[in-house]
């Protein structure tokens, strides 16, 4: 199974790097399945179902989320109630695990500490085809397959324009961190965007990962692909 996962969008420059690359992508690699986080994708800030379905038709097959699910009116008025984490991903993988219920299971953790991104790789290695975080919008470097055959990366980075602080315009978060006075809304920047992801190669019998490797195209970052899957 050839699966791949784009960091989170954000942004109309995000959204455009998702739409105008990701139909060729799936062609190309012959992806069985493209997950998209898309949190910031609504103006930096939620998602609406506009742009749901937006990002479904360039070919995601699933959309996920994190802390500004519900910043567009189309969200929840109350969030969920708060759980630990790891109790409530051992819940669920319990629940239909690998290979009994399910061909692959993907954990996007959005979390801001890597720490505990790298905690839950532990937690989970052998459990669970990829553990990947989201949230930091920054790529890192430590892509690997972990001892029992779960692919890891601590952050996918973001699909949006690399000229900014996290996808922002500098502007303000630079007025901010300056003089401690909002002035105003955060906006996206506008700058080319790069689509930065990650694409893992998963065994068909067992559901665990045989390769992993960092996806960046377009934009300001060096680009990189999975050679496992263009040689």
């Amino acid at each position: 199974m050839r699966l791949l996962f784009l960091g989170d969008v954000v942004g109309r420059p995000g959204r455009q790097a998702v739409t105008s690359r990701l139909p060729e992508l799936r062609q190309r690699y012959k992806l069985d399945f493209v997950a998209v986080n898309a949190e910031n994708a609504a103006g930096g800030f939620g998602i609406t179902e506009a742009i749901c379905n937006e990002l479904i038709d360039a070919g995601a097959d699933v959309v996920t989320l994190g802390n500004h699910a519900f910043d567009q009116k189309e969200g929840l008025v109350f969030m969920p109630e708060l759980y630990d984490p790891f109790r409530a991903v051992d819940k669920e993988v319990t629940a239909c695990a690998l290979k009994q219920g399910v061909d692959a299971i993907l954990v996007d953790f959005h979390a801001e500490a890597t720490s505990e991104k790298q905690a839950m790789g532990c937690f989970l290695d052998g459990r669970v085809s990829l553990v990947v975080g989201t949230h930091t919008h920054t790529p890192t470097a430590d892509e690997r397959v972990l001892p029992e055959g779960t692919a890891y990366m601590s952050d996918a980075g973001m699909c949006g324009d690399y000229n900014s602080v996290l996808g922002m315009d500098r502007g303000e978060p630079l007025n901010r961190f300056l003089t401690k006075i909002p002035r105003g809304r955060m906006e996206p920047a506008t700058g080319p965007g790069t689509l930065a992801g990650v694409a893992v190669e998963i065994d068909d019998k067992t559901g665990l990962a045989t390769h992993v490797a960092a996806l960046r195209l377009g934009g300001v970052l060096a680009p990189t692909e999975p050679r496992f899957w263009v040689e």
